[in-house]
């Protein structure tokens, strides 16, 4: 048996394109579901995502001049974003 740990993988960024804002949409809709229920309701979370998380939404806020969507990730997991 060895005493070896694994190096934990490290969290990078990377700047998001067209191919990522399906995955930042699936992190929206979990991250809005499971974070703000106890803060505004249900409704408004549905619109927010409805709104401005779809792929199509994301597109439409990437397409902006100086518009930049980052995608946090630890390994191949995406985890997080920010806009």
């Amino acid at each position: 048996m060895s005493n070896i740990t694994p190096r934990p993988q490290a969290l990078t960024t990377i700047v998001a394109t067209e191919q990522h804002l399906p995955i930042i949409a699936s992190l929206a809709r979990d991250i809005w579901n499971l974070y703000y229920p106890s803060i505004i309701s249900q409704a408004q979370i549905d619109y927010m995502l409805s709104q401005r998380y779809t792929a199509q939404a994301l597109k439409r806020s990437l397409d902006k001049k100086g518009a930049t969507i980052l995608l946090a990730q630890i390994g191949p997991m995406a985890i997080g974003y920010a806009m």
